[in-house]
């Protein structure tokens, strides 16, 4: 159960900000810490921004954005 409340992405949020946010998602996935994060729309905002700084604007590839990823897991001992 989480401790932070999520943003339900079928309705019951509030405000057209987390409605719109959350229309962004392709394919209607709603990562949870995602959800957690519209409960403050500034801080999804500049959320969203980073993603679609990573995966839409970016000049890095797939891979190095893996690797990315895999190194920053490994340094901080993170197993998952």
């Amino acid at each position: 159960m989480a401790r932070i409340p999520l943003v339900d992405p079928d309705g019951g949020h509030e405000g057209e900000a987390a409605s719109s946010l959350l229309a962004q998602f392709d394919g209607g996935v709603h990562p949870n810490v995602f959800r957690a994060i519209l409960n403050h729309p500034k801080a999804a905002e500049a959320f969203g921004g980073l993603g679609r700084l990573l995966y839409v604007e970016g000049s890095i590839t797939p891979g190095q954005r893996e690797l990315a990823y895999l190194t920053s897991s490994f340094l901080n001992r993170c197993h998952y």
